[in-house]
């Protein structure tokens, strides 16, 4: 059995999550997360990834709370 393997740093997180999925758009990333798409960015080597972006087996990617208050 091939295992496509999707690596997720969530800030403030000390362990990455693992995904199990060939690709993935970023809006279901966060939704199989449990993470608002409203409060949180993705990154994929340091650049933003819109919520139609996809992404792919072997792609690390890290998820940033981006709240803010006054």
């Amino acid at each position: 059995m091939v295992s496509h393997v999707i690596k997720v740093k969530v800030t403030g997180e000390q362990a990455p999550r693992i995904l199990d999925a060939g690709e993935i758009s970023v809006s279901e990333l966060l939704r199989r997360l449990g993470l608002s798409k409203s409060e949180h960015i993705v990154l994929r080597e340091g650049i933003p990834l819109t919520e139609d972006d996809v992404i792919r087996d072997g792609d690390e990617v890290v998820v940033y709370l981006v709240k803010s208050g006054g």
